[in-house]
């Protein structure tokens, strides 16, 4: 319905102290923000690399984004069918390169429209980046929202390798959010009071978080994947701590309707097909089912088809050979019919029963 605007800028969080490179100061969030335009002020459409061109603070972002881009490259080298990893040859050199210089659904636009939106706060997952959802930010703001999403991990002084480089222990995940949800708040094109939150993975647990503290704004939490639901009670407590704490001794601080989605798992293991059974949500059985509502895909889905940059290639599998072609065709499709249940949850339109169960 609306052709969509992307705008980028940076914010410091001037409480918490941050220090890589040259810069030392506050926290930074690098911030993306796609809104709705009027089809005539459109310009020209942004290519998926400029998502991770940031103009400001250089020793960061310029490493931020190379890490970011890394993170990509890790996701064309998953085989979803066997979860295994697949070398980084000349194939999967020439999907990266393919996919980055692809034109987005975005215009660049150099200031905010002046009407206000209702706005969704995303959260990516744990060792992941503000640019993983991507394709369902685009979707939303050509539906009328505004969305923002930023990184909410920073590279760390010395670190090089990949698994220790987000510095996500360093900071609180909730206040981030609340910071965010206050910069936002103040944005010419947001409608602070019609707000909404939506996170994968950590994300997602961030967002239970957030809504069990109750110092929020946002109408609805929408929650895709947030690992907790495969658990039995017992895993929760041993893997999950503080989730096992939040949702067993304070079930009733859950005040805000909130949808958790997932989906069963398969995978091919030495040649057989696997099938494991959907998630029961087991830890989730203490939090009113009025305020919670359980969701699962009737096909199996992988935990990164969930955000865009895992899908994202399976668009070129018939122009590029990938191990996984059949499996990876099924999931692009069960990621476009997330999009489209976010979005019929925000609109509060009825769930799609012919894709999705509502766990009772």
């Amino acid at each position: 319905p609306n052709a969509v605007g992307y705008y980028d800028t940076i914010v410091f969080k001037g409480d918490e102290r941050y220090a890589f490179g040259e810069y030392m100061g506050g926290k930074p969030f690098f911030i993306g923000i796609w809104v709705p335009v009027i089809e005539s002020k459109k310009t020209a459409l942004v290519k998926f690399s400029d998502y991770f061109k940031l103009d400001a603070l250089a020793s960061v972002s310029d490493t931020l984004a190379k890490q970011s881009i890394r993170l990509v490259a890790d996701e064309i080298c998953a085989n979803r069918a066997t979860l295994s990893d697949i070398p980084f040859g000349s194939g999967e050199r020439a999907i990266l390169q393919k996919m980055l210089e692809t034109e987005t659904m975005s215009h660049r636009i150099s200031t905010l429209p002046a009407r206000k939106y209702p706005v969704v706060i995303y959260h990516h997952g744990a060792g992941s980046i503000a640019q993983e959802n991507t394709v369902l930010f685009e979707f939303l703001a050509s539906h009328g929202y505004v969305v923002l999403s930023t990184n909410y991990h920073l590279p760390i002084e010395g670190q090089r390798e990949y698994d220790s480089f987000y510095a996500s222990r360093k900071f609180d995940a909730v206040t981030d959010v609340e910071f965010i949800m206050r910069f936002a708040s103040g944005l010419s094109c947001v409608d602070a009071t019609n707000a909404f939150y939506s996170g994968h993975s950590w994300g997602a647990g961030t967002g239970l978080f957030v809504n069990e503290r109750r110092n929020h704004i946002f109408r609805k939490f929408v929650l895709l994947e947030s690992t907790v639901e495969d658990y039995p009670p017992e895993g929760v407590t041993q893997l999950f701590p503080r989730m096992d704490s939040v949702l067993r001794n304070h079930p009733d601080h859950f005040q805000t309707a909130t949808w958790l989605i997932t989906a069963p798992k398969d995978y091919y293991e030495d040649g057989t097909y696997v099938r494991l059974a959907p998630p029961a949500f087991q830890a989730f059985k203490t939090i009113d089912p009025s305020i919670l509502v359980k969701i699962n895909a009737k096909l199996p889905m992988n935990h990164d088809s969930f955000v865009s940059i895992g899908p994202m290639e399976n668009v070129f599998a018939d122009a590029f050979y990938q191990p996984d072609a059949l499996y990876v065709k099924r999931e692009l499709a069960s990621y476009y019919a997330i999009n489209e249940l976010v979005l019929g949850i925000l609109e509060g339109r009825k769930i799609n029963e012919e894709r999705f169960v509502v766990v009772r």
